[in-house]
């Protein structure tokens, strides 16, 4: 079935558009006199049957597109572009000469075949600004917005909510249905729905799926509401974008690490003895982080395609989390938070492991032994009153450096740069504690350069 995805594919910048309503849509398709008995119902004593299509059954949204797909089909033969959803019908042209022959020729065929068209909620004059499904899209901006009615009634709701100390589930999850309505008109949008659908679910169960019962509103869940207020008061929409992507990026999780590629750059680290007691799921989606931060940290206003082989992880980054399994959907938030930060807009495909070459091969890359020696902590924490706290450490990876910034021997996690040995010394307040083998080296630039700082070498 065809909806607002499916116009805003065929939407360009500048665009015209214009829009046709039905009346009684349902009502126009007649049934065979074969059929009507199974749509008879009583009242007051007296049987009736529907000799039309009735809006109640849950089939006939699908008879009627079926129905309607014939109509679009012949618009389309005739070089038209259009979208309709049950009686909603969106003409979109690049020219405003091409959408009134669009519109035009719709109306002339619908009412050939006996539909009626409701002039007063169709907009048939040709815009770059158009109400289609509830929505604003305004293809001069670029963008899809909510009416200010809608708006309006939507803050109503919510602020009603987080003024109430408790409310009924059934009123809760009305304004649930109501901001999942609203999710295609705000970026990121969806990724704020989820901890809503966790607390619902969560008092349905405790308490015997009973909507009337009363039920109090859970911290995370009230910050969540206070993004949709902020965005709502603010006036927020939603960008319409390019279906091109920036940047690839291919990752790749196994049990021992993880490994990334952009197509220039390779990336790749090993899990912490607690990241590895871990699922392989969870494992995929923090390969996904951990690729993400290390490698466009600097970049912003872009869309990024990943490549996963793990059909879970690419549920739970296309959906913006998930409600299901809770550890996954906190990391798959946490995910989603950062690249809405930097206005990053991700999107997962799947890649089979053979294709996945690099990625799985910096994900399955040995731990070099020789330079995760480090001085114990015990020891460290008694030499720092003495020397002062180090900015940096020269000699480390993810699992043993002693300040947050640290140099690694090779690619790693977290690294702020590469070999140390590359790096100018002069200055930077480092602690060093270098592999066995490179005491020589070390000494010679410490001779070179004359840093004075916190080097340990065994004796």
């Amino acid at each position: 079935m065809e909806d607002l995805r499916t116009a805003i594919q065929l939407i360009f910048p500048n665009y015209y558009l214009a829009s046709i309503d039905l009346k009684d849509a349902f009502h126009s398709i007649p049934l065979h006199n074969e059929s009507r008995k199974y749509v008879r119902f009583c009242y007051l004593g007296k049987l009736y049957q529907f000799v039309a299509l009735p809006f109640g059954i849950t089939s006939a949204p699908y008879i009627f597109t079926k129905i309607m797909k014939c109509v679009i089909r012949t618009l389309r033969g005739k070089g038209f572009t259009s979208v309709i959803y049950l009686d909603d019908y969106l003409a979109i042209e690049e020219s405003f000469e091409k959408c009134q022959e669009n519109i035009n020729e719709t109306i002339k065929l619908l009412e050939s075949l006996s539909f009626i068209i409701n002039y007063e909620k169709s907009d048939l004059v040709p815009a770059q600004q158009c109400r289609f499904l509830g929505m604003m899209i305004d293809t001069n901006k670029f963008c899809i917005s909510l009416p200010d009615e809608k708006k309006d009634n939507i803050l109503k709701l919510i602020k009603s909510l987080l003024h109430s100390k408790v409310c009924t589930i059934r009123d809760f999850a009305k304004v649930i249905g109501k901001l999942v309505a609203t999710c295609p008109a705000l970026d990121y949008a969806n990724l704020y729905i989820k901890e809503l659908e966790r607390e619902k679910i969560i008092q349905l169960i405790f308490n015997d799926d009973c909507y009337n019962k009363k039920m109090q509103i859970s911290k995370i869940v009230k910050n969540d509401l206070h993004w949709w207020v902020d965005k709502l008061e603010n006036g927020h929409s939603r960008k319409l974008h390019d279906s091109r992507f920036q940047i690839t990026i291919f990752t790749n999780a196994s049990l021992s690490g993880w490994g990334a590629t952009d197509g220039n750059k390779q990336i790749h680290g090993h899990w912490s003895e607690s990241e590895k007691s871990r699922y392989i799921n969870y494992l995929e989606l923090l390969a996904i982080k951990k690729a993400l931060v290390e490698l466009i940290a600097r970049r912003r206003d872009v869309r990024v395609l990943l490549r996963v082989d793990n059909t879970t992880a690419i549920s739970y980054i296309n959906r913006m989390g998930g409600v299901r399994i809770d550890y996954l959907g906190r990391l798959a938030r946490e995910i989603w938070q950062w690249a809405e930060k930097k206005n990053i807009h991700l999107f997962a495909s799947y890649i089979s492991l053979k294709e996945n070459i690099t990625a799985d091969r910096l994900s399955r890359l040995p731990r070099n032994d020789d330079t995760e020696w480090g001085l114990n902590q015990k020891y460290f924490d008694k030499i720092v009153p003495v020397f002062g706290r180090p900015n940096i450490d020269l000699f480390a990876s993810e699992f043993n450096n002693k300040s947050e910034s640290f140099v690694s021997w090779k690619p790693v996690a977290g690294a702020v740069a590469i070999d140390a040995f590359t790096v100018k010394w002069t200055d930077l307040n480092f602690y060093a504690f270098p592999p066995f083998g490179l005491d020589l080296k070390v000494l010679t630039k410490i001779k070179r350069e004359r840093p004075s700082d916190i080097v340990i070498v065994p004796l």
